[in-house]
This record gives structure tokens, sequence and C-alpha cells, in this order.
């Protein structure tokens, strides 16, 4: 294993300067700080991840005026 690497078993662990996105469609995506880069397969395992579709219960997933920004609200 590449020393560089976090010495971990979760699989969703990342690197440090990575943060882990989600796209308005749901798909998982990863935004490299260091770099600014994006890639949508995790920069450790190499796997690909998408979530729910759904929100908790009373939650609604709305834009803003202009139509650029998500806004979440209850």
């Amino acid at each position: 294993m590449n020393s560089l690497l976090p010495d971990t078993d979760s699989e969703d662990e990342l690197p440090p300067g990575w943060e882990q996105k989600v796209s308005l469609t749901n798909r998982v995506y990863y935004l490299n700080n260091k770099t600014k880069t994006t890639q949508w397969i995790h920069p450790i395992s190499g796997k690909r991840k998408a979530v729910s579709g759904k929100l908790p219960e009373g939650w609604q997933r709305k834009f803003d005026d202009d139509g650029n920004h998500v806004l979440y609200h209850k």
C-alpha cells in the first residue's frame, strides 16, 4: 500500500485534502482541495457510489431564485 495514504480499514476514508459531495442526480463525487479537481471514483478504492434520492421526512429541496443553488428546508 502507498505509504502516503492513511492506514485504515474503511472504504469511505478519504486522503487528506479530499471531500465527498453529492450531485443533484444523487451521484457521489470527490473534490480534491489541493489540486482543485473533482472525480466520480473514490480516490482510494476506485469505486463509484450513489445515494438515495429521498430526503428525511418533512424536508424539501428547492432552488434559489437564480436556479443556481440548492436549498434544503423543513
